[in-house]
């Protein structure tokens, strides 16, 4: 008789974390929570070797490194890691998707307080510049 492969407890976590970031994504504005906090759970759970990723946090490189996912300049990026740099600069250069091709976009990564802090609005088109207020 085949059994079915027991998932270790990291395997438990990263699938608890992706289905949590799914859902966040999905459902823009709508709080989800991570089984662990930080970064790092959404590093494990989304990035893997076919990914290229652009980290301007130094101290989440040694995570993004161990996934084995390509370094990316910002504009090739498939997943952007900010940390808690929020640069209009690099904002600009984000890879935006469409309605057809929402894979085309790249998913964008920033540390933040929910109601503190500097706010972010992100414009909806690359004609349009996004802002820090």
């Amino acid at each position: 008789m085949l059994e079915a492969p027991i998932p270790s407890q990291d395997e438990t976590r990263a699938n608890q974390a992706f289905d949590a970031l799914l859902m966040a994504l999905s459902r823009p504005g709508d709080v989800q929570t991570l089984p662990v906090t930080g970064e790092q759970t959404i590093v494990e759970a989304l990035l893997d070797r076919e990914c290229r990723v652009y980290c301007a946090d130094p101290t989440l490189m040694p995570g993004v490194l161990a996934t084995g996912a390509m370094i990316a300049e910002a504009d090739a990026a498939d997943h952007m890691f900010l940390g808690n740099t929020i640069d209009p600069e690099t904002l600009a250069k984000i890879r935006v998707g469409s309605d057809l091709y929402t894979d085309d976009g790249a998913t964008v990564i920033v540390r933040a307080t929910l109601g503190s802090g500097p706010q972010l609005r992100l414009w909806p088109t690359k004609t349009q510049t996004p802002s820090v207020p």
